[in-house]
């Protein structure tokens, strides 16, 4: 198994970090990453206190009885700009004692703070090297840097997942020696789909990498098949690209999402018709198409999120526990693999020398 300063600080087994999915991540799929010795993390953002609690408690029974702390490790999301489930959301979330809360997009300072009153450790997920120093003194316990590649929302235009991710860990650095604080871990999102890329990231020197689109095409995700099924058929590394960023579905919601980030999806007829958005003349007719099209199902016109590693998903038939195992494994042997190499490199340049 990989260690890193993550598995450390968050005493688990393996650096793989289930994403917090609004309407994807329930308490079946947070309790799958952790049995397999990952975060599992509830896509609790948008949901009222019963539904945190519920959850959560259904998570903490799909648990091996007995389980040890690094293969039971659950928590919860929130955004810093909205929650429609009201304070009571937050009350009940932290009561539970988590062993994190992940909050992302907008101010961190007054929900931050809350978190780490209650002696929870917390993850913030940025976009940017000024978010990533900013979040260092509020007392971060990990910073989650999410580049451009990932599902779902983001920032628009946002640096792509290898180029953030390597600024944010100098950033991270630079800000946790400027106050004099431990170096606290570096987390990838955006893009990752097997032990390749997990490996990959922490060689660039992140101590974990967020799995999301990957997780989504489980048995475990509480997405609709119909919309897992197009995964599998889907690439972004073909010609036209399956996904794309768009506003469009964010313009046509109820959630007043910050005009700085849009959301990369599955092409479909509606995005075409409206890549950058909705006039605001035309949004209330197209919101009754999208109503509609949700209730019967219509794929062609609702947003199904996706990251860009989306060609890299073959099935959706894999549970999830198995998967983070399988994809912990396949890093290992690949981190495993490359120091090898290095040693051999070493030992080369050094003959060359004598």
């Amino acid at each position: 198994m990989i260690s890193t300063s993550f598995t450390r600080t968050f005493g688990v087994a393996v650096p793989i970090i289930g994403a917090p999915m609004a309407g994807v991540s329930g308490g079946a799929l947070a309790a799958a990453v952790a049995r397999a010795g990952g975060l599992g993390f509830l896509g609790s953002a948008f949901s009222d206190a019963a539904w945190i609690e519920s959850e959560y408690k259904k998570a903490k029974e799909l648990l091996e009885p007995g389980a040890d702390a690094a293969h039971s490790a659950l928590g919860v999301s929130f955004v810093n700009f909205t929650m429609p489930g009201g304070a009571a959301a937050m009350d009940a979330a932290l009561a539970l004692k988590p062993s994190a809360v992940w909050l992302s997009f907008g101010d961190f300072k007054p929900l931050g703070e809350r978190v780490k009153a209650a002696g929870i450790k917390l993850v913030c997920q940025v976009q940017t090297i000024e978010q990533a120093a900013a979040v260092v003194p509020l007392g971060a316990d990990a910073v989650v840097a999410q580049g451009g590649d990932s599902g779902g929302h983001g920032r628009k235009g946002g640096a792509s997942t290898l180029c953030l991710l390597a600024e944010v860990i100098d950033a991270v650095a630079a800000a946790c020696a400027h106050h004099g604080l431990p170096q606290i871990p570096v987390l990838a999102a955006g893009g990752i789909c097997d032990g390749r890329q997990v490996a990959a990231v922490l060689a660039l020197g992140a101590d974990g990498a967020v799995l999301g689109t990957r997780l989504v095409a489980t048995p475990e995700s509480t997405l609709v098949d119909a919309k897992k099924a197009l995964y599998v058929r889907a690439s972004d590394a073909s010609e036209g690209g399956a996904t794309l960023r768009t506003r469009v579905y964010d313009d046509l919601g109820p959630l007043p999402w910050p005009q700085d980030v849009d959301g990369r999806a599955l092409r479909n007829r509606m995005s075409a018709l409206h890549p950058d958005g909705v006039p605001e003349a035309e949004r209330n007719a197209l919101r009754a198409e999208l109503q509609a099209a949700a209730e019967r199902g219509d794929t062609s016109v609702t947003q199904v999120w996706s990251g860009g590693a989306v060609g890299l998903i073959k099935s959706v038939d894999e549970p999830a526990e198995a998967l983070v195992s399988r994809i912990a494994d396949e890093a290992a042997v690949v981190a495993e693999l490359e120091k090898l190499l290095g040693e051999q490199k070493i030992q080369s340049s050094n003959t060359r020398r004598a």
